[in-house]
């Protein structure tokens, strides 16, 4: 199955329920996914693309937008008789209450890269069982409460 294949399948089986998903290079496909539909979406493609691996979780943040969109890059970690597919879920969360479900019951690789998602934009993965501080000292939030270091309106004190 080529990268045209995936797309139109995705299209029919998922319509309105997805963005429009777009072929960026061989082997990359990206799709833009309501957080609504994401475990249904991810499900589907984890089963009928053998995408078995996550391999990155990460945000970006759009505050002109009020937006953070979280960005999962999923393949398969087999060659054997695969195509050689990544393929992207772009997920856009409002930022004001920047939730979004989480995809560990679906792949447990994504555990460490939600925590640090949360951690660094605050946004918070419903259902992770661990979401604590990984990357940033203990004292972070006496030291700046309610602060996230990659969100772009983040200023150190002496800004």
């Amino acid at each position: 199955m080529n990268e045209a294949q995936i797309i139109d399948e995705l299209r029919d089986k998922f319509g309105e329920r997805i963005g429009t998903p777009e072929r960026l290079r061989q082997h990359r496909i990206v799709v833009t996914v309501e957080k609504e539909n994401l475990l249904d979406i991810a499900k589907f493609v984890k089963d009928t693309y053998d995408l078995n691996y996550a391999i990155s979780v990460s945000g970006i943040d759009y505050p002109e937008q009020n937006k953070f969109v979280v960005v999962y890059h999923l393949c398969t970690m087999s060659e054997e008789g695969h195509l050689p597919l990544v393929l992207t879920l772009k997920v856009p969360v409002n930022r004001q209450t920047p939730r979004t479900p989480s995809l560990i019951s679906i792949w447990k690789s994504v555990e460490w890269h939600e925590r640090e998602t949360w951690e660094l934009f605050g946004i918070e993965f419903e259902g992770h069982p661990k979401l604590e501080r990984l990357l940033l000292h203990e004292d972070w939030d006496e030291e700046f409460p309610n602060q996230f270091p990659l969100r772009k309106d983040f200023l150190l004190e002496d800004e």
